[in-house]
């Protein structure tokens, strides 16, 4: 006889639960104009873009708070990245800091990018990592996988999450 074993989110992954809970304050899909890319090569076009944030946001890089994963699209197989940022209040809600950060992807990549507000409603962290992070208890669900696509966290998130910041 055969028992399959549920596991709540909480129990397997609770920093990836308790990401769920974090005050995020924008998601967005930043898309690259070419496919030919080496994954050393967009994650520095992608940490070029979270120092321009930082930069213009006028805080320390070390301490903006950010979580991404690369995907490539189902359709047309394009690869991008889904990226949700904590920042200081200066870009909450803000459409005009959305646009201008739209265009630092494009001036670096030639790529598409659209940022806009969280809304927590749409669970942009549970489509970010890919599994659901509220609801019925899951079989099986893992964070990453591993061919490259896995979820980074700054530095400065996982030290938010281990300290209980949110």
């Amino acid at each position: 006889m055969r028992f399959a074993v549920r596991f709540h989110m909480s129990n397997i992954l609770p920093e990836a639960f308790r990401l769920r809970d974090f005050f995020w304050d924008l998601f967005g899909t930043l898309t690259f104009a070419q496919d030919g890319w080496s994954t050393a090569h967009r994650k520095s076009n992608l940490f070029s873009w979270f120092r321009d944030i930082a930069e213009h946001s006028q805080i320390p890089f070390s301490r903006l708070l950010w979580i991404a994963r690369f995907e490539r699209g189902r359709r047309m197989l394009r690869g991008h990245y889904h990226v949700c940022i904590a920042g200081p209040p200066s870009i909450r809600r803000d459409l005009h800091i959305c646009r201008a950060f739209e265009h630092f992807w494009r001036s670096r990549t030639q790529g598409l990018a659209l940022v806009q507000p969280y809304d927590s409603a749409r669970d942009g962290v549970g489509y970010l990592l890919k599994c659901q992070l509220s609801g019925p208890a899951i079989e099986g669900s893992q964070v990453g996988t591993d061919d490259g696509t896995a979820p980074m966290l700054s530095n400065s998130l996982i030290a938010a999450v281990r300290r209980g910041r949110m």
